[in-house]
């Protein structure tokens, strides 16, 4: 009789009652039911006996295995999520397990180490605040003048994309006269609001990172919960080979082709209620493509990411 399209059931065993668990557990009885929906597949194992056998057994929270005498097989792999004991008061107890099916990612090593759920996210990002922060620590050169917001923000908002392109704002516009100003210039027109090339160097920066990574730049978010303090790699903003198998996404995504930069731009833990623990890891995939074909002044011959933030190589 089949019970969903993971988990089945062997007639054989259908009222079989009480089930043994062993050579040191005599007697326990036991109860099982398969649920579904919208939080996925879940089974729940009660077993009902006498207080000191339910006390004595090992299953719990990371048990992959259903316990002795639960006539389930299944073709997905399966973690305890919870364990509960109840009393009756005469000396009898149930303990009631509940289980869930695994992703790929939550593999018998990792659980074995402590890891209890492990679900990997991963979405295009917008980088403009690494722009703001370039510019806001940027000590400029003797000659090059400060950086400034008002006319960035010009320059943002300038609708003429040709003015844009060579990174001029239109500063008043009558029937008399046109003005332009060029950021990395002076420029009395522009009454107090003047250019540098620090300013060029963040519109510049804007134009060629910001806009292309909202929409070539792609992050992935690791969420982690371990029944012990998991394994942590704190430095951050560091260059690595490639994103560890266990830490790849399970599903596939449109227009994710060509060559990456891999960038570890967070690792760290904090303790959960229960004596558990909770892990974030943040992936960074920078495409080569965010490196001009032909760079402009100030840019560099590295990704776009390397000139916001000095990277490290990072061991294998």
């Amino acid at each position: 009789m089949p019970i969903s399209d993971a988990i089945s059931y062997n007639p054989a065993a259908e009222g079989r009652r009480p089930v043994h668990h062993g050579r040191t557990a005599p007697t326990l009885q036991s109860h099982w039911r398969v649920s579904g929906g919208g939080v996925g597949l879940r089974v729940t194992v009660q077993l009902r006996g006498a207080v000191s056998e339910i006390m004595a057994l090992s299953y719990g929270p990371g048990s992959i295995v259903f316990p002795t005498g639960i006539s389930l097989a299944t073709e997905r792999k399966v973690i305890c999520e919870s364990a509960e004991v109840e009393g009756d008061g005469a000396d009898t107890a149930v303990l009631t397990l509940v289980y869930r099916a695994r992703n790929e990612r939550e593999t018998d090593s990792d659980v074995e180490a402590g890891l209890q759920s492990r679900v990997v996210a991963m979405r295009w990002v917008e980088r403009q605040e690494t722009i703001e922060h370039w510019a806001s620590r940027r000590q400029p050169q003797e000659g090059e003048g400060e950086f400034n917001a008002n006319l960035f923000q010009l320059w943002i908002s300038e609708s003429d994309p040709v003015l844009r392109a060579d990174f001029k704002v239109r500063t008043s516009d009558d029937e008399q006269e046109t003005y332009y100003a060029d950021l990395s210039k002076e420029n009395p027109d522009l009454d107090g609001l003047d250019g540098s090339t620090i300013t060029k160097a963040v519109a510049q920066r804007y134009a060629m990172g910001v806009q292309y990574a909202s929409n070539h730049m792609l992050q992935l978010e690791v969420a982690e919960t371990w029944r012990r303090p998991p394994p942590v790699d704190a430095r951050c903003n560091v260059r690595i080979p490639a994103i560890p198998p266990e830490h790849r996404p399970l599903g596939t995504l449109e227009n994710f082709t060509g060559k990456f930069y891999f960038v570890r731009t967070a690792d760290g833990t904090e303790p959960l209620a229960g004596g558990w623990f909770s892990r974030r890891v943040v992936y960074l995939c920078i495409p080569d493509s965010m490196t001009p074909a032909n760079p402009p002044e100030l840019w560099g011959t590295t990704p776009v990411d390397e000139l916001l933030n000095p990277l490290f190589e990072a061991e294998a």
